[in-house]
């Protein structure tokens, strides 16, 4: 006996079925959260390296493609051998990945901890002469000098209880974290492996994505995808590369200048420089109070510096390194900012912009089709109301 299908239905039965086995697996999850939770911290454990692996792989991907076209391109461009220039441009991104890794860890972190056992050490006589300014520049106004004694206070309560021993245990709880060295050198490995066979990575999810779904469907989910690449890719990268260029010219024009703590201020900017719009604002508030407690009659010429090294950056560095706008309003950075932050702490912040802008557009081009769909202007100042005159 033949089965007449019919197609209509089939479908329904389909979506049916998916959408009952999706509610029953969610309410499972729900009423056995702690199984669920134990399972995903398993399966999260079991795919530690090859998370690794492509955290690393993608953050070396914009290094990787800028070596590959710029510089082994242009030694191929008359006789093309591109599985040697595959070869040859990996290998090239991770001998520099690691000599930085290395300069970090032996230069730059030790004398950080230097830096900060010595400010800490010498911390009450830097307190004593932060009370003395306060004195000296408050004028007699009484209200000025107690809130500035106020934070001073806070200061040193905070101080007296942050003790080296404390930044010894943070140093401890970091080497703990990272002592699962087999994984991350397996990560390692699994990374070197993507980063050379992405192309082909890349095709069989085309291939998989076009066998499964219907043409129209995967486009607009590749489309949303390439977006979160241009979007989240470039820009964490950038950030992160920007980061250490602004770090490094900071360190050489404080050195110059005979700034104190020069190593310490340049690492403040440069870490806090990731971090969008609050970033550059607690950097320079940081590093200004840090050289005011030191060297009051310096602490100008620091905040100069640190502004116009900003100003380079925001202006000139940031916008080549980084190489895309997020098209983002200053409210919404703030917002994307706070959200991220409140969620998921310091990696949340760091991320919040992109993954913001990526929703931003993906919702700004579903209005806009739809408005195009209506016959309607996509132009937002064109709904702008009209303003009705006072005397009606």
């Amino acid at each position: 006996m033949k089965i007449w299908w019919n197609r209509k239905y089939s479908t329904i039965a389909v979506y049916a079925f998916l959408v009952i086995a999706a509610s029953v697996l969610f309410v499972f999850a729900v009423v056995n959260f702690h199984v669920f939770w134990r399972f995903l911290g398993r399966l999260v454990k079991v795919l530690e390296p090859f998370i690794i692996g492509f955290v690393i792989a993608y953050l070396l991907n914009p290094g990787y493609q800028f070596i590959r076209v710029k510089i082994f391109g242009r030694i191929f461009e008359k006789k093309p051998m591109p599985r040697l220039s595959k070869v040859l441009s990996v290998a090239s991104i991770y001998i520099f990945s690691l000599g930085l890794l290395v300069f970090l860890l032996w230069i730059v972190i030790p004398q950080v901890l230097d830096s900060t056992k010595e400010f800490l050490s010498h911390w009450k006589s830097y307190y004593e002469s932060l009370d003395k300014l306060i004195i000296q520049y408050s004028y007699g106004n009484a209200n000025i000098s107690d809130i500035g004694k106020a934070g001073a206070k806070a200061l040193d309560d905070y101080f007296k209880a942050f003790d080296f021993t404390t930044l010894s245990q943070t140093v401890g709880i970091i080497m703990k974290f990272t002592s699962g060295i087999s994984s991350f050198l397996v990560g390692i490995v699994i990374s070197i492996y993507m980063l050379y066979s992405k192309e082909r990575f890349g095709a069989q999810l085309r291939k998989i994505g076009l066998a499964l779904l219907p043409e129209r469907y995967f486009k607009r989910i590749e489309s949303i995808f390439g977006k979160s690449h241009t979007s989240f890719g470039k820009y964490i990268a950038g950030k992160l590369l920007d980061a250490l260029v602004i770090g490094i010219l900071c360190f050489i024009v404080m050195t110059l200048v005979d700034m104190p703590y020069a190593v310490l201020i340049s690492v403040l900017i440069g870490v806090s420089n990731i971090v969008p719009f609050f970033g550059p604002i607690v950097g320079v508030s940081a590093s200004t109070l840090l050289v005011l407690m030191v060297k009051p009659d310096m602490a100008i010429w620091a905040l100069l510096i640190i502004i116009i090294l900003q100003q380079i950056d925001g202006n000139f560095i940031d916008p080549r390194i980084v190489g895309i706008k997020t098209g983002l309003l200053p409210f919404w950075v703030i917002f994307a900012v706070l959200v991220g932050g409140g969620f998921f702490g310091v990696i949340g912040i760091i991320v919040a912009v992109p993954f913001f802008s990526v929703f931003y557009s993906i919702t700004k081009n579903f209005i806009e089709q739809r408005l195009r769909k209506k016959e309607m202007s996509p132009n937002t100042w064109d709904y702008k109301p009209e303003r009705k005159d006072c005397s009606e």
